[in-house]
């Protein structure tokens, strides 16, 4: 997602056992807004997922749907993906 779009904050989906682990390798945890944002994730948001350099990714197909349902920008750089990686056919 951020290759196509400048943004400040980082989000990520973290499997729900290894939150802990991931906030550690980043940093520490924080009450106030920050520019990096982990989710515990647990099911289908996962499915098809790769790892890059030890870091699980959700797919592209996953990410335009995450980026569909953000609103402002979001479905801009959805329809982007989906261009890019022939999500919706010819």
């Amino acid at each position: 997602r951020t290759k196509f779009m400048r943004t400040s904050t980082l989000e990520a989906y973290v499997l729900a056992p290894e939150v802990r682990a991931a906030v550690r390798r980043i940093g520490t945890g924080s009450p106030e807004p920050t520019s990096v944002v982990l989710y515990a994730a647990e099911g289908p948001e996962l499915e098809g997922m790769e790892r890059l350099a030890g870091f699980p990714l959700v797919s592209v197909p996953q990410n335009f749907v995450d980026l569909m349902a953000a609103g402002g920008q979001g479905p801009r750089v959805a329809f982007h993906l989906a261009r890019t990686y022939a999500l919706l056919g010819d």
